[in-house]
C-alpha cells in the first residue's frame, strides 16, 4: 500500500511538472510574440506611409524614419532576448548587423547616400559572416551549398556589369563577394546544427540576397512595377528570419 501511495504522489508530482513546463514555454513564446509585435506596428506603417507599390519613396526625413524603424525594433527584439540555449555570441554579431544594416537604410532613403549606405550593408554582412560561421570563417565546403551561390553571384555580376560604372564595379564585386560569403556561411551553418532557427537564419540570408538582386537589377538593367515593394518586402522578411534564429528554436 506504502509503494503505491508513494507511486501515486511521484505521478502526481510528476504530472504537476510536466504542466508547469507546458505553460512556462507557452508563456515564453507569447513574450516572444509580444515582442515582435512593434517590428510588424512599423512594417504597417512604413507601407501604409510610403507606399512602395505606387512609387519609389519620396527622399525625406519621414520616409527616413519609416524605413529604418522596423529593422530599429528588430535590434531591439534581438538585444533583449535572453534565456535558453541561447548563443551569445551569435546573437552579439546579428544585434550589430542589424545596425549597419539600419545604417545602410537611412542612406539608401537619398541617392547621394548610395555608397555610403552600400559600405554600411557589407559591415553588416561583415558581422553576419561572423554570427553565421559555426566553424573556421575560412573553412568551406565545396558542395552545392557552397557552389551555387558562388554561381548565382557571378551570374548576377554579369547581368549587372554592363550598366554600371567602373567604380561601381569594383565596389559591387566587393560588396557581393561578402554578399555570397554570408549565404554560404549561413548554409553550412544549417548543415551542421540542422535546428529550426539555423534554418530560419538560411532563409533569411537568401531572402537578404535576392532583395539586394532585385534592386540591382531595378538600378542597373531596368526599372519593373513594383521594384521597391518586391525589393523591401524581401529585405524585412529576411531581416526578420536572422532577428529570429537568435532564439534558438
Amino acid at each position: 500500500m506504502t509503494a503505491l501511495r508513494r507511486r501515486g504522489i511521484y505521478a502526481k508530482e510528476e504530472t504537476e511538472t510536466r504542466t508547469t513546463f507546458k505553460i512556462s514555454t507557452s508563456s515564453v513564446k507569447a513574450v516572444d510574440l509580444l515582442r515582435i509585435l512593434p517590428f510588424l506596428s512599423a512594417i504597417v506603417v512604413y507601407f501604409y506611409y510610403c507606399k512602395p507599390h505606387i512609387s519609389k519613396p519620396t527622399p525625406c526625413l519621414a520616409t527616413t524614419v519609416a524605413k529604418c524603424l522596423p529593422i530599429i525594433f528588430l535590434t531591439v527584439f534581438v538585444d533583449t532576448t535572453s534565456g535558453r540555449t541561447l548563443d551569445y555570441k551569435f546573437k552579439k554579431y546579428v544585434f550589430f548587423g542589424l545596425i549597419g544594416c539600419c545604417v545602410g537604410d537611412a542612406c539608401l532613403v537619398y541617392p547621394e547616400g548610395f555608397i555610403p549606405g552600400m559600405l554600411a550593408f557589407a559591415i553588416g554582412h561583415g558581422f553576419y559572416i561572423k554570427a553565421f560561421a559555426y566553424q573556421d570563417i575560412l573553412k568551406l565546403d565545396m558542395d552545392i551549398g557552397t557552389i551555387f551561390p558562388i554561381i548565382m553571384a557571378i551570374v548576377t555580376y554579369g547581368i549587372l556589369f554592363p550598366g554600371m560604372s567602373n567604380l561601381m564595379r569594383v565596389l559591387a564585386g566587393v560588396y557581393l563577394t561578402l554578399l555570397c560569403y554570408m549565404v554560404i556561411q549561413a548554409t553550412n551553418r544549417m548543415k551542421l546544427l540542422r535546428s529550426v532557427s539555423s534554418f530560419t537564419a538560411f532563409l533569411g540570408a537568401w531572402l537578404f540576397g535576392l532583395s539586394d538582386l532585385a534592386l540591382g537589377v531595378a538600378m542597373w538593367v531596368t526599372h519593373f512595377q513594383g521594384d521597391s515593394l518586391v525589393v523591401m518586402t524581401l529585405y524585412y522578411i529576411g531581416q526578420f528570419l536572422i532577428a529570429i534564429s537568435v532564439l534558438g528554436f
